[in-house]
């Protein structure tokens, strides 16, 4: 039998866009989007060139969903004010972040439950949207 002169097909010549891989991130970092307006946000995780990340504020605005913080009212260090982490979650490039985190800042252990949670339903959000 004579061989067919066809297209010769080798494994792993076709290109396949590749979602971008989770990096688990642990840390609060001020963002300089137009969207953050400077304030500090909690980065939990980095996706490619972009990090996750929820909003940190002093004065809760009603359009955005929000949940006070508890027994330690700031995660910024010798800060006495009253703090709220946004419920949704923002997806910036990285170079809207500063470059290094803010040293001493941390959540306090009743927040931890609330901040779990968060991050369960963005990173499932992300899944979803990808």
């Amino acid at each position: 039998m004579a061989k067919k002169n066809g297209p010769v097909h080798q494994h792993g010549t076709t290109t396949k866009k590749q979602k971008p891989k989770f990096r688990a991130r642990n840390e609060f970092r001020y963002n300089h989007s137009k969207r953050a307006k400077n304030h500090p946000h909690y980065v939990f995780g980095e996706y490619g060139d972009r990090l996750a990340s929820f909003g940190l504020t002093t004065s809760p605005k009603q359009q955005y969903p929000h949940t006070e913080l508890t027994s330690n009212p700031d995660p910024k260090p010798k800060n006495g004010k009253k703090s709220y982490i946004q419920h949704d979650y923002h997806l910036t490039h990285a170079n809207a972040y500063d470059s290094k985190p803010l040293q001493g800042w941390q959540f306090d252990e009743a927040d931890l439950s609330v901040v779990r949670r968060l991050k369960k339903k963005a990173r499932k959000a992300i899944r979803k949207k990808k």
